[in-house]
């Protein structure tokens, strides 16, 4: 159970139920650094494509939760971050999700153009539309699920791979375009 509190000032803590607790409470935040951020979805799994099979790419998402997730009424969605071939850090929604996670299950995300991929992906994007060659997950880059429509902020979870390094990899979630 969570219990939401308001800070008033010099009357101490008040919860959203208008109850006042003594100024001296002992808190902890949690939330942050791990699986979603605060919320119990992670990337579990991402697989890029290799020389000349560049589009069989995929990436897998896991519920850490008992509780089934409504992942597209959380609005989530799968972008891939690289630097192009201006030295420029580039991010490409490849995604909105649909769909449930059911609790302590996996969803796999690939793109249509990988022909054969078991199981079947429970959601699939057009990797040519990012790159013909190589798809949407390249060498040296990454990928990260946001809830929202603006890239980078939002962040769920990340994964880099490769020599990919600062916001490609890792640093933390941003909540609003102002952090």
């Amino acid at each position: 159970n969570t219990t939401q509190l308001v800070i008033k000032g010099p009357n101490g803590v008040q919860s959203m139920s208008g109850n006042t607790m003594p100024m001296d409470v002992t808190m902890m935040v949690m939330g942050g650094g791990g699986p979603g951020g605060g919320l119990p979805i992670s990337i579990s799994e991402a697989m890029i494509g290799t020389t000349g099979n560049g589009l069989n790419e995929f990436v897998e998402l896991f519920n850490t939760s008992p509780g089934t997730i409504d992942i597209g009424a959380m609005g989530l969605k799968l972008w891939a971050v690289y630097v192009n071939a201006s030295s420029t850090l580039t991010h490409t929604k490849v995604a909105d999700l649909t769909g449930s996670i059911p609790g302590y299950k996996h969803y796999l995300i690939a793109p249509t153009e990988y022909a054969g991929i078991t199981p079947a992906a429970d959601k699939t994007y057009n990797a040519t539309a990012v790159d013909p060659v190589n798809g949407a997950l390249k060498q040296n880059s990454g990928i990260y699920i946001n809830n929202s429509a603006t890239s980078n902020i939002g962040v769920i979870d990340r994964l880099g791979w490769g020599n990919a390094t600062g916001e490609i990899s890792d640093g933390p979630a941003k909540c609003s375009s102002g952090d």
